[in-house]
């Protein structure tokens, strides 16, 4: 993964990140897995100043919170038109952000930033939402239940439509 890439990324990972409801500190955590996991402790440290870096640009007066959040989407935009002409990006970078975002509420600028995010990165429809009912969703919520496979120790299946083993 080339270092522009990884600046990018860093990036939306601050524009991700929930301030106004005091997410932030857990966001830095998820943003430190998500590197440890791909990284040395050099690259991991050093990419997660550039994060506290983005945080502090894209979120460091929430006073206008409306202004803000449209700002943040013209930046996001901006940075996915930079990322589409450096590389082909496919599916799998959406679902690191949708998984960084995942918890109990997701808000509706979150939300709303993830949709313009896959819009954004030119991920087809189609496997967007599919991508985002699987993270977001309880399985018995997904729309179209047939394309699961359920991996359980219980004999019955939960769904006529769900596969299982």
């Amino acid at each position: 993964m080339s270092e522009a890439l990884l600046e990018a990324i860093m990036q939306l990972f601050a524009l991700l990140t929930d301030v106004k409801h005091a997410t932030a500190e857990t966001g830095r955590q998820k943003v430190a897995e998500y590197l440890s996991a791909q990284f040395n402790a050099e690259y991991v440290g050093r990419f997660l100043e550039r994060y506290d870096y983005y945080l502090n640009r894209f979120h460091g007066s929430i006073e206008n919170y409306e202004q803000q959040t449209s700002d943040n989407l013209s930046n996001m935009e901006a940075i996915c038109q930079q990322i589409n002409q450096e590389i082909d990006l496919d599916a799998k970078v959406l679902n690191t952000f949708l998984n960084y975002i995942l918890k109990a509420e997701i808000s509706t600028e979150e939300e709303r930033f993830v949709d313009s995010l896959a819009n954004y990165l030119r991920i087809p429809a189609n496997d967007y939402w599919a991508m985002k009912g699987f993270v977001l969703q309880q399985p018995l919520d997904i729309v179209d239940k047939g394309r699961l496979l359920l991996i359980n120790g219980r004999p019955d299946k939960p769904h006529p439509d769900i596969k299982h083993i």
